[in-house]
């Protein structure tokens, strides 16, 4: 862990580093105020959940595991979903509902994201992000099928995909 003065930019050793709670750590999201760590662990597929103190020690609070890698996740403004994007070769969006910090030990919903048209396509997500009034909800994807540098392609669909949510009462 590191500290940076506000007013230099100067970076610093601060509290010490901890487990990451998994194998190959590979996406972190902080919630609003900064009180909360989720720390995505690639080979474990899990989600861990950190808080985080005002000297930035660490303390490790609950994980959640899925079925897929975690790919890419981000916090509500709100601080109270946790929006996830996982797999490989499918694309699912899961929303995890937050209790201060803590992760709901099973998602609240959750969406595959297909191809239109193509529906049988293998769909990699690489990014997500939500609008800061917590209303929508954006996801980016690529259809490998379409998109296979020196190998096959398999399908005519167009290799890159956005796809938009609207938040309702119970997350995307």
């Amino acid at each position: 862990t590191y500290a940076v003065d506000s007013q230099s930019g100067a970076i610093r050793n601060g509290a010490p580093g901890v487990c990451s709670g998994g194998t190959t750590p590979t996406v972190l999201a902080v919630s609003p105020g900064y009180q909360n760590l989720y720390v995505a662990n690639q080979v474990d597929k899990n989600i861990v959940h950190f808080s985080l103190a005002d000297n930035g020690v660490l303390t490790n609070k609950d994980t959640v595991t899925l079925v897929d890698p975690v790919t890419a996740m981000t916090v509500s403004p709100d601080g109270n979903s946790l929006y996830v994007l996982s797999g490989t070769t499918t694309a699912t969006l899961s929303v995890f509902g937050l209790s201060s910090g803590a992760i709901g030990s099973a998602p609240e919903s959750q969406t595959s994201l297909t191809i239109p048209g193509n529906a049988t396509d293998l769909v990699v997500p690489t990014a997500i992000t939500v609008l800061p009034s917590g209303k929508a909800v954006y996801v980016t994807a690529y259809d490998k099928s379409s998109y296979n540098p020196g190998g096959s392609v398999s399908s005519s669909a167009s290799p890159g995909w956005l796809y938009g949510f609207v938040v309702g009462s119970s997350g995307a």
